[in-house]
């Protein structure tokens, strides 16, 4: 029902899943998406920011907060995905 919904993210514990929609979803990746997330940690951030759905750019609002708590310390994201699935993107 999500797919169909355009909603291609989900979570299974720390670990994004993305379906490819095989289209273009509007909207998907706008700055107005984008400041949701970064405002998401904010200490004014309410209950409904700290809430919001899986997103790519979720993940890497938590990625680059983490690089900062842990600097110094080795890090890796893993991406995965078939042969022209928009990893690069």
């Amino acid at each position: 029902a999500r797919y169909y919904e355009d909603h291609i993210y989900t979570y299974t514990g720390e670990i994004l899943i993305a379906v490819n929609p095989f289209k273009r979803i509007k909207n998907l990746y706008e700055a107005k998406i984008m400041n949701q997330y970064l405002n998401s940690s904010s200490p004014t951030a309410t209950e409904k920011d700290k809430k919001l759905p899986p997103h790519a750019y979720g993940v890497a609002h938590r990625a680059y907060q983490s690089m900062l708590d842990h600097a110094g310390r080795n890090q890796s994201i893993l991406v995965s995905g078939e042969s022209g699935a928009g990893k690069t993107e």
